[in-house]
């Protein structure tokens, strides 16, 4: 037997609504319990708040939830890694992109964070737009032999998972003078 969620419900029940109607109808949550507050705030107001009504609000009190003690980043919500282009620029092997340079530092901070006594108990989570990239951090990190859970997808594998700790692997950041340095990146929707 076929089980809906309640979204998937929700989600059919209007579909079916805008066809009798021709009324286009969408549903946007506006609450969540899962991100940080920092992170809520910016996703909520970069892409929730254009929406009439809509907005981010979490039913956290404090950010103590999110306390870690990870080395070199205590408690802080985001963190931007450098890669500069000076390290290596973005690979096109086959159909996909992949860039070494940013393995290599996600690899190391990975495993610098996984095997600390504060980050030991983690799940890890890495995010990439690209199969090759994808592809390529598999096979590093496997190497590693980690004694944490560690994912590695792509974003649309990841849709609704959730970790401790999730790295973002953009690939495509430096290379200006091509008409399209950041390809389908550009989009809202990624």
């Amino acid at each position: 037997p076929l089980h809906l969620s309640l979204f998937e419900t929700l989600f059919v029940r209007l579909k079916e609504l805008e066809k009798k109607d021709g009324i286009k109808r969408t549903v946007t949550l506006n609450k969540q319990f899962r991100t940080h507050p920092v992170l809520g705030d910016f996703a909520s107001k970069e892409f929730y708040e254009k929406y009439p009504g809509e907005g981010y609000s979490s039913d956290w009190d404090s950010t103590s939830r999110f306390a870690h003690e990870l080395p070199g980043i205590k408690n802080k919500a985001a963190v931007w890694i450098d890669v500069p282009l000076a390290k290596g620029k973005e690979e096109k092997p086959n159909t996909s992109y992949c860039r070494p340079a940013e393995v290599s530092v996600i690899v190391n901070k990975l495993k610098e964070w996984a095997t600390s006594e504060a980050g030991n108990k983690f799940s890890y989570g890495i995010i990439t737009f690209y199969k090759e990239q994808e592809k390529e951090l598999k096979r590093e990190i496997g190497r590693l032999n980690l004694p944490v859970k560690c994912r590695i997808g792509s974003v649309d594998a990841f849709q609704g998972m959730e970790f401790d700790v999730v790295f973002l692997s953009v690939v495509r950041s430096n290379n200006l003078k091509i008409d399209n340095p950041y390809g389908f990146l550009c989009s809202v929707n990624r």
